[in-house]
């Protein structure tokens, strides 16, 4: 079998956090073609900027054929597809997915094989990827062409778990195809591979892992309101109820990005096919889309209480997650469109995200040099170990920190002086 992956060609259909490792890790083995429809990332890609910092400097060297060109694709054998697949209360968008799926249609050879690794709903790639597939190859399928959905697992910012390392799931209807990828996996994974030949299994998988941490972080978010209320540090109620043996420490917070914050809407896309109820589900995501508007009354209030009268309010961390630069589905910008119209708002970030702030969110990069307070919206380990410089940003001799990310110990063993901290989560 290895030798017959021998000269195999590999395409990559979208370069972000995860398409990009798909492709430098094979690459490392195999002629790797990556495509991206954005003009502007495959500039930067070509010319060695890795604007996701998972690669980083490593992307200068590695061999992948950067190109915007979708006939490039052509000579692929197998053709990856990991665009985005976004979702919010309104419902999910499948569009990416839809638009990559025509391309490689168009663009893939007779016996390729695709391998789709966007997260999507039950019996979307059997019901929608696969027909529409053939539609624009004229391929019968299982005959001309092959499919597998492998769901991605990348946890951004993670430098323990990349992709190389994490356990692949593969599911393919044919069982001679099956084995092939997973050969074709084993030449770049150092972890386990789990295969099947039921994909609407597998796709379902990928939505629970995340559901389950969703209804998790919500009944953190939900204790953490009513210790709030009480006046208890729900830090120290975590703390000393995790010295039992089978505690779930969850932490309590802003849930965005990606997958946590997305993937139970692809599983209630399919709830007039179920018809059970998903209440469960259905209040976890409400909690957790309802903490931004939580934190901003209780800043509100607080202020109030300090008599502060249109305070200049220092955001530092606007990204989605801490110590990644993905500003998708960013929570901090729920907050700040609830306070902007109440305070004068300045920004920081250690991560130059500013164009993607501007283009997803409207807002532009503002900072100041004599705030009345600081919000710590994102823990980014470079914020947290300059807390102290950030602090001499405040003109008052009161150096006001609101807290969300619950980062207080940092916080103490970085600063000398005096302050007031106020934790609003």
């Amino acid at each position: 079998m290895k030798k017959a992956l021998n000269n195999k060609i590999i395409a990559v259909i979208g370069l972000g956090y995860v398409g990009l490792q798909t492709a430098y890790y094979f690459s490392k083995k195999f002629k790797v073609i990556g495509f991206d429809i954005s003009v502007e990332k495959i500039n930067l890609l070509r010319k060695g900027m890795d604007s996701t910092k998972e690669i980083g400097e490593k992307i200068k060297k590695c061999k992948i054929d950067f190109t915007n060109n979708s006939n490039d694709i052509k000579p692929a054998d197998y053709l990856f597809v990991a665009v985005p697949t976004p979702a919010s209360q309104e419902g999910i968008d499948i569009s990416y997915l839809l638009e990559a799926t025509r391309i490689v249609g168009n663009n893939m050879m007779k016996n390729a094989t695709v391998i789709f690794e966007s997260t999507v709903f039950p019996g979307a790639t059997q019901d929608v990827c696969i027909p529409l597939l053939s539609k624009e190859s004229g391929y019968i399928y299982n005959k001309d062409f092959y499919v597998v959905f492998s769901p991605e697992r990348i946890n951004p910012g993670d430098k323990i778990h990349k992709f190389n390392t994490i356990n692949k799931l593969l599911a393919c209807e044919n069982e001679q195809k099956l084995i092939e990828i997973k050969e074709l996996f084993k030449t770049v994974l150092n972890a386990r591979i789990i295969t099947s030949d039921d994909i609407r299994a597998v796709e379902s998988s990928k939505l629970v892992e995340n559901i389950q941490r969703d209804i998790n972080i919500a009944l953190m978010n939900e204790l953490a309101n009513i210790h709030y209320k009480l006046d208890i540090d729900f830090d120290k109620v975590l703390k000393y109820a995790s010295s039992k043996w089978n505690f779930l420490n969850f932490k309590p917070g802003l849930v965005g990005g990606h997958c946590i914050g997305v993937d139970t809407y692809y599983l209630l896309h399919k709830k007039d096919d179920y018809k059970e109820s998903s209440a469960l589900l259905e209040t976890s995501r409400k909690i957790n889309e309802t903490m931004p508007q939580k934190v901003a009354e209780r800043l509100i209030a607080n202020l109030e209480k300090m008599k502060m009268v249109n305070p200049k309010i220092l955001i530092l961390g606007v990204t989605y997650k801490a110590n990644t630069p993905n500003v998708r589905n960013s929570k901090v910008f729920d907050l700040v469109s609830m306070l902007k119209d109440k305070f004068s708002l300045y920004v920081e970030d250690t991560f130059d995200i500013w164009n993607d702030v501007e283009k997803l969110y409207n807002f532009k990069y503002r900072t100041c040099e004599n705030a009345d307070v600081i919000l710590l919206a994102v823990a980014h380990v470079e914020i947290l170990k300059n807390i102290a410089n950030y602090l001499k940003l405040i003109k008052s001799d009161k150096k006001i920190i609101f807290d969300i990310t619950n980062s207080h110990d940092m916080i103490k063993s970085s600063i000398a002086g005096e302050y007031i901290y106020k934790k609003l989560i």
